[in-house]
């Protein structure tokens, strides 16, 4: 894997969860699935993360933004997507830098 350049450790780093003392950092380029979600969240996020690599970008799935998980950041060009079945629980993200996906 290529290393990571200034700017993607920088929102690496930003997407890594702090509580305390510590630190808790998401590995670049590991899809994280969790079958509490459904097929269809996880396969939509299966296929953007698949579309991200296949384009040369790093990706993380399941980090932190704050005290929120977040299903994928774009390393490479410092993008949030959520995918979301709810639109209630889409209307959240109103407003803000994220890329929601109905599913």
């Amino acid at each position: 894997m290529q290393k990571l350049t200034k700017q993607e450790i920088a929102v690496c780093y930003g997407y890594s969860k702090k509580k305390g003392g510590n630190l808790k950092r998401c590995k670049v380029n590991e899809l994280l699935i969790y079958p509490n979600n459904s097929f269809v969240h996880e396969n939509a996020k299966w296929l953007k993360y698949w579309e991200l690599r296949q384009q040369g970008h790093k990706v993380l799935t399941e980090c932190w933004a704050g005290e929120e998980r977040c299903d994928l950041v774009d390393l490479t060009n410092d993008e949030r997507w959520e995918f979301e079945t709810d639109t209630n629980r889409a209307a959240r993200f109103s407003g803000r830098p994220v890329n929601v996906v109905m599913v």
